[in-house]
């Protein structure tokens, strides 16, 4: 696998990848070791996310705080990249954004106007657990009206603890799917395994896909993303056990490794 060098670009899924768990976890043996490495031999990183709750600086910090050895700009939460994403595709637009503080403070980092009034060219949804009815609905006549549908990641629900409320929360891609249904409207998602998520990193930090590769532990959002736009695929599977006879072409890594230490000694030895 040491052809893998070759490569110029790395794309790394977080949880299962890097760290076991992004609020409590640890980096996982020698993740920092190998971006290190990797870096050594000027290579692109960068760091892939369907997070949009918490903005890029708090996800940047909780792994720089794991000794992983990255910069902010490396890493691409789904609320970091559909800032990119309205910053690029509909310059000066206003926004209407449902979501807890992240994807709101992405966007207003990324110099975005939030709209508060009744009109909006974009509106952008990631997971909020204190949505409101009211709030859902004024996305929808926004939207009917023609204001641009997004989606912050791809999660149709979720399993959290919040303000003692322990239990599953509908994600944004229930959320968005509500007000497309209603408005017959078609949802841009930006989040794996979407191409448009892929396609603003690779532009991002300067590669193509066919000079990267994607290490991720999920088949359908990391392997089958990475798949769809032509990037080579990694399946990291922290020894959990896979039946590739079921997989189709479009689900099936070009490599399989347990964790990146396994990758990590093959580099150095």
């Amino acid at each position: 696998m040491k052809e893998l060098l070759k490569k110029k670009g790395f794309l790394f899924d977080v949880e299962g990848v890097l760290t076991d768990n992004i609020d409590e976890g640890h980096g996982l043996s020698n993740t920092a070791n190998f971006i290190s490495l990797l870096k050594k031999h000027d290579k692109k990183i960068a760091i892939i996310t369907n997070i949009s709750r918490k903005p890029r600086q708090i996800v940047y910090r909780k792994l720089l705080d794991m000794g992983l050895p990255i910069e902010e700009h490396e890493v691409f939460t789904s609320g970091a990249t559909t800032a990119l994403y309205i910053k690029d595709n509909f310059p000066h637009a206003t926004c209407f954004v449902i979501s807890e503080w992240g994807l709101k403070k992405d966007i207003e980092d990324a110099g975005i106007t939030i709209a508060e009034g009744p009109d909006a060219d974009v509106v952008a949804i990631g997971a909020d657990r204190t949505v409101t009815f009211a709030e859902i609905n004024h996305a929808m006549r926004l939207v009917s009206e023609g204001s641009r549908l997004l989606c912050s990641g791809t999660t149709k629900k979720f399993y959290g603890n919040y303000l003692g409320d322990k239990g599953f929360f509908l994600g944004e891609a229930a959320l968005a799917e509500a007000i497309s249904y209603a408005t017959n409207k078609k949802i841009t998602f930006i989040g794996k395994p979407y191409p448009a998520i892929f396609e603003k990193v690779l532009s991002s930090i300067g590669v193509n896909s066919s000079e990267s590769v994607m290490f991720g532990d999920n088949i359908s959002s990391d392997i089958s993303g990475a798949n769809s736009v032509g990037i080579e695929s990694i399946l990291v599977t922290n020894q959990n056990r896979f039946d590739f006879d079921k997989l189709t072409i479009a689900e099936k890594p070009n490599y399989v490794i347990t964790n990146i230490n396994e990758l990590y000694q093959k580099f150095i030895s």
